[in-house]
């Protein structure tokens, strides 16, 4: 069975899918495989849809049930080449849930619980850009351009590369971690020497720190993006400005920003006060 996981490995690569997706997608389909005992390529239809009837009883949440649809898609439609095997597949709707946010006073606590040199920066870089979390633990110091005033991301969602802004306080900062730091190897951010940090490992360590600064929310990096955008939103940038900053494809991703933001609420005129007196 191992050929069939380095075909699909090999398919993904080359559709240019992020190292993170093909795990995601590899996981799916062996964790299938093991639900039914053999190898998919023996399997049809009728063992697909058990193996999504076993998800949805167990539970499992629209987001993760599409990522194992999606998974599966890819594998017989692409590399098994048999695609009536998933023909009955409609996406799972997803529930529409306004962004969570962070206080700016909740961002400052937990930035100070974090301990050393390498963390707090970390996350202020994230706060200060809005990117996301792998983009930033794969940042390199090349990646920082302070002339032009910009990073230049190139480990991106969806493979697409882009510019962010580099603020003169971050770049200060970036200047400042460098000469405490001394940081060896490419990466600008490396707890082993010569690689850049595990994704896992940082959201762990932001979770306690959460803890620590007694944060009851349920907290996660991607937050700072959320509280990035919407600080941005409340600024009165443009909402097309915000959707190139954040690498969002479509601006639907960005208007979402747009049911959160307490300046465009504010703007609203009190109806009741129009009524005429009586």
């Amino acid at each position: 069975m191992d050929t069939i996981w380095t075909r699909m490995r090999d398919d993904l690569e080359w559709a240019g899918r992020s190292p993170s997706t093909i795990s995601i997608y590899l996981h799916a389909a062996k964790a299938f495989a093991r639900f039914n005992h053999g190898s998919p390529v023996r399997m049809g239809q009728t063992q697909v849809r058990a193996w999504i009837d076993h998800l949805r009883k167990r539970g499992t949440l629209p987001d993760r049930l599409s990522q194992h649809c999606c998974a599966l898609a890819f594998l017989y439609r692409k590399t098994i080449g048999r695609p009536s095997a998933v023909s009955f597949f409609c996406r799972p709707r997803r529930p529409v849930r306004l962004p969570q946010l962070l206080s700016l006073e909740e961002v400052a606590g937990l930035i100070g619980h974090l301990s050393g040199d390498q963390l707090p920066t970390l996350f202020r870089t994230i706060f200060a850009t809005g990117i996301r979390l792998r983009e930033c633990c794969r940042l390199q110091w090349k990646d920082v351009d302070a002339a032009r005033g910009v990073l230049h991301l190139r480990t991106t969602k969806g493979s697409r590369e882009r510019l962010v802004p580099l603020s003169p306080s971050l770049a200060e900062e970036l200047r400042t971690y460098l000469q405490k730091a001394s940081p060896q190897g490419p990466w600008l951010f490396s707890f082993r020497p010569g690689h850049p940090p595990s994704t896992d490992q940082v959201r762990k360590k932001f979770k306690r720190a959460a803890l620590a600064a007694g944060i009851t929310k349920r907290v996660t990096p991607h937050l700072l993006r959320h509280t990035y955008a919407t600080l941005l939103l409340d600024a009165g940038t443009d909402l097309r400005v915000i959707q190139t900053v954040l690498g969002h494809r479509n601006i639907n991703s960005t208007l979402r920003y747009t049911q959160v933001s307490t300046r465009l609420l504010t703007q609203v005129p009190d109806v009741l006060a129009m009524l005429p007196k009586t």
